[in-house]
């Protein structure tokens, strides 16, 4: 229901407009006089639709028009119609100038107050529903400032990711120089000691209390010593593979790939991350996957991001495991990524996937929201969705279309 402010100083009429608006279906506030018309409409909800006396106690007609103009273009609009009984062109233009919008004549006529009403009706529907329109086109206008922000922080991560990738092939070139030297002797002072190990115990005897103990020692460690310095070799090429894998630029081509490899790549180069928070690992990767048709590296990139999301909402858990999971279903791939965090609230299980919705602080996260992270996978005919378990935490499964076991 419309509401209309009507300011009239004599009873009579004020009675007469307002019974005759009320039967219309208008809601009427009546007044008698200009101060208290003006302070109804400079309400935040006041009527926007006002038909106001030309001259009557406190301000007149023309007075409130010019008031409301000054109030500036962020005010809600009304629409005002001044009841005169003046038809001096030069009056009038003067009113027009200073705000008002339509006239009535004294005496009134029934008919015409309704018809005047109905327009004043119409222009403000009209003038509300272009104020919501420039909201909206503000909104997206924003929107779209911060998309452009986005994409040119992603151009830019891109930009630094081919720039590595031109740099690790030299990198892993140094690094694995020095490890195969160190894997080399290691091997070879393995080999020597299969030879020398049992003349040493058949030594050890003859030897004083002290160095006999020693000598143990050695015989009980050096071999130990030996397996970290070659596991920790392999590590280190696992490491400066995932790497080159990874930076490596490419021109996002779909192959035929391993999901388990992804997923083994994804955790090695979130592992120092994950254990300097101190969060457990649990894989639970089914045997003989078949493979998916696929871009590895953005599908790593998706894994790391629900990783390191998990991790960051398990900040201050009692418990704080990460379990990854793949397994065939079907048709299908279907890899699970699950934390023990405090879950997905009911009123953001949506916005979470709008494209300008974070939860972080600046400076926080991998650059990819699950916005780009959904459409990732939608790209690789896919699905990403999130499941909230009634024990806690969240687990987001990533259902991929699985390749015939020839091509796996």
């Amino acid at each position: 229901m419309t509401r209309v402010l009507l300011a009239e100083d004599d009873p009579l009429t004020r009675s007469l407009l307002a019974r005759l608006a009320g039967s219309w279906g208008y809601d009427v506030v009546a007044v008698a006089d200009g101060d208290r018309a003006l302070a109804v409409l400079s309400q935040q909800d006041g009527p926007r639709l006002a038909v106001l006396d030309w001259h009557m106690p406190g301000c007149d007609g023309v007075e409130i028009c010019r008031r409301l103009t000054r109030r500036g273009p962020d005010a809600p609009y009304v629409h005002t119609i001044l009841i005169t009984s003046t038809t001096a062109s030069d009056s009038l233009a003067e009113a027009l100038d200073h705000g008002a919008h339509d006239f009535m004549a004294k005496p009134l006529v029934p008919h015409e107050f309704k018809s005047r009403l109905g327009v004043g009706r119409r222009v403000v529907a009209y003038n509300e529903e272009l104020t919501k329109k420039n909201d909206e086109l503000r909104r997206y206008t924003t929107q779209l400032e911060e998309l452009a922000a986005t994409r040119a922080k992603q151009l830019l991560h891109a930009d630094r990711m081919a720039t590595i990738g031109l740099l690790t092939s030299g990198v892993a070139h140094e690094v694995n120089n020095p490890t195969t030297f160190i894997s080399g002797n290691a091997q070879t002072i393995r080999q020597f000691w299969q030879d020398v190990e049992p003349m040493v115990r058949r030594g050890v005897p003859s030897l004083l209390n002290e160095e006999r103990r020693k000598v143990e020692f050695v015989l009980e460690e050096l071999p130990r010593a030996l397996d970290g310095i070659l596991g920790g070799v392999r590590r280190i090429a696992s490491i400066v593979r995932g790497l080159k894998t990874y930076s490596r630029q490419g021109k996002g081509d779909k192959h035929p790939c391993s999901i388990e490899q992804v997923i083994h790549n994804a955790v090695n180069l979130c592992t120092y991350d994950l254990g300097k928070r101190q969060i457990g690992v649990a894989l639970q990767i089914g045997r003989d996957l078949p493979a998916v048709q696929g871009d590895s590296q953005q599908l790593e990139q998706v894994l790391i991001n629900l990783s390191m999301n998990a991790a960051q909402a398990m900040e201050g858990a009692a418990e704080r495991r990460l379990s990854i999971g793949a397994a065939s279903k079907g048709p299908s791939v279907v890899v699970s990524v699950e934390d023990t965090g405090p879950g997905v609230p009911p009123t953001l299980r949506e916005r979470i996937w709008h494209p300008f919705f974070t939860t972080k602080s600046a400076g926080d996260g991998t650059g990819l929201g699950l916005s780009i992270c959904r459409d990732i996978v939608k790209d690789h005919d896919g699905e990403l969705s999130l499941e909230c378990p009634e024990a806690g935490g969240a687990r987001f499964i990533i259902s991929l279309p699985a390749l015939g076991r020839s091509a796996a």
